[in-house]
């Protein structure tokens, strides 16, 4: 999808959305009888969910339409060559590369690592602001790897 696109927009919004109902996950997760309780917010959640699959689902469907063999535009076009040299070897494990599983490949890396990256970089955040030794640790790292006239 594009850079700054509608469906960018929309996953960020989702992504939003399920961070500020449940910043930490769901207490059902840990206490599966808190779902009746809190039901309204398991519902919300549940929705947004599912206009998550929906919006991926579609982008995949889209980046299928418009995939050309030999031409890699994205990460979909990626997993479609590999999933064809695949079939073409006719390895084994290529009998788990379905579209659901595609699908659920693309929602693991969009949605899993996201809620995941976004925890680890408040960690990181707190650590710093408790130890500024790690701050500067992490600083000396970036600019001895990255310089010091390099945007970030």
């Amino acid at each position: 999808f594009e850079n700054e696109g509608p469906e960018l927009a929309r996953i960020r919004r989702i992504n939003e959305s399920v961070t500020e109902l449940a910043p930490n996950g769901l207490p059902s997760d840990i206490v599966p009888w808190l779902g009746i309780l809190l039901r309204n917010r398991e519902k919300k959640i549940e929705s947004l969910y599912t206009e998550f699959f929906e919006l991926i689902e579609a982008l995949y469907k889209k980046a299928v339409h418009c995939h050309v063999p030999g031409s890699i535009q994205n990460f979909t076009h990626s997993m479609l060559a590999a999933r064809e040299e695949a079939l073409l070897q006719k390895k084994c494990d290529s009998q788990y590369l379905t579209e659901a599983n595609m699908v659920q490949i693309l929602l693991d890396v969009f949605g899993a690592s996201t809620d995941t990256t976004i925890g680890e970089l408040r960690w990181l955040c707190l650590t710093m602001t408790r130890k500024p030794e790690i701050q500067a640790k992490i600083q000396r790292e970036i600019q001895d790897y990255l310089g010091k006239l390099r945007t970030i």
